[in-house]
Formats: C-alpha cells, structure tokens, sequence
C-alpha cells in the first residue's frame, strides 16, 4: 500500500469497497476481467479495472440486483470473506478454529474468520471482540494483505516480535540489512509496521523490507 500524498499514510482511515478489491487485485496480479456492475461508474476511476479483475476471479460480489456500491466502507467481516476467497483462489484452504471472541454470534460468515483466525491472518480489536461490523481500516487492511501473502509464499505467518510507527518522512527501506542493499521503497510519515527480526540494528518490516532503527524517528515497541 501507498500513502495519502504528503508523507501520510492516514492508518486509521476506512477503507471502500472498491479500494480492497483493487488492492487484492494487485497483490494477487489477476488477470483481466470484463465483469461488470451497474453502479460501477460510481467508483473512482483508477479503481474500476481492480473490481472487474477481482469480481471476475470470483473472489468478490456485489451487494444484488447488479450493484457492487464500490464507495461503502468494507467492514471487518466483508474483508475476511474476501481474503478468504483469495487464500481459495490460489488453492489454499485454512482450517476453522474456534474463535475466542466474545461477538463472534454477531458474525453471520463465520467460517471465513474461523478459517483465517487459525491461519494467523486476522485477530481480534481488544476487549475480546472481532467486530465484525466495524470498518476496516488502512492500517488493518495493510496487516491482512501482508498476512495473506505470507500464507500464500510461505504457508503461515511469520511469527511478530513487534511494531512501529516511522515519524520520518521518506526513510528508506531496503533489500537487506545494510547500506550496502539496495532501496525498495521509501516509508510514509506516521506508516505503521509490522516488525519480524532484528539483526545489528536493522528491523525486518516484510519479505525483503529492512529499516535502520533510529529512536529519533521510529517508535518501536517490542512485544
């Protein structure tokens, strides 16, 4: 995922419809797809291709009658169905774990939150609850595509030790844990992350993604 446009990466805001579907459309690299909606023109532009590849794919729907009301926030739940879907497109079928939440009656599609909460893909909000009707938001949304396709590569997802927030704007995350690696992207003000192995000073963010930890501009938190 990218940032808002001026080093904001806005984690705690709701993500569309439209959005997710493009965004798993990336991640997956779906081929073209000509399925259509009526409301479809509704979505921004840049979001429609994305919509047709996932709903082509079979791994997103719309809401009936031909509409896909791409601009509704997609809540917990919808976004579970969908990376589940996603896991099925590419052959991957998750066991259903009981789930601990105190809401989980409150789930109607049960089984796709049973089968990522065993995979590691989803957790819990806190206080004991899924909330499935709740929002996903950016930063929610950036954890389970990175979760998905660390089952999807690797077959399970790799084990946290922490999380951070990078205050800096532009630092650079690189291939390896050195300068001597070369730069893979560049991070967003306030980007949330994930942290999965320290090594010498370096944090390891995802597959091949390391940042040099610098007190003065990452909030680290180890668990």
């Amino acid at each position: 995922m990218v940032g808002e446009g001026n080093g904001v990466f806005a984690p705690n805001r709701a993500v569309t419809r439209a959005e997710f579907a493009q965004l798993i459309s990336r991640s997956l690299n779906l081929p073209a797809g000509d399925t259509s909606f009526k409301d479809l023109n509704d979505a921004n532009s840049t979001l429609r291709d994305g919509i047709k590849r996932t709903a082509s794919a079979g791994i997103i729907v719309g809401r009936g009658d031909g509409y896909f009301d791409p601009n509704t926030p997609i809540t917990r739940e919808e976004s579970a169905i969908i990376v589940n879907k996603a896991l099925q497109y590419k052959g991957i079928w998750g066991s259903a774990v009981n789930l601990p939440f105190s809401d989980k009656d409150q789930i109607i599609y049960k089984e796709d939150v049973q089968r990522l909460y065993g995979l590691g893909i989803v957790k819990g909000k806190g206080d004991n609850q899924y909330d499935p009707k709740g929002t996903t938001t950016r930063g929610e949304t950036a954890t389970f595509i990175l979760n998905m396709l660390q089952v999807i590569e690797n077959g399970s997802v790799e084990n946290v030790i922490g999380t951070a927030q990078i205050n800096g704007i532009g630092v650079n995350v690189r291939s390896g844990s050195g300068t001597n690696y070369s730069i893979v992207r560049k991070t967003s003000k306030g980007e949330k992350v994930t942290v999965y192995e320290e090594k010498n000073g370096w944090l390891r963010i995802g597959t091949g993604q390391w940042i040099y930890y610098d007190s003065s501009y990452i909030d680290y938190n180890r668990l």
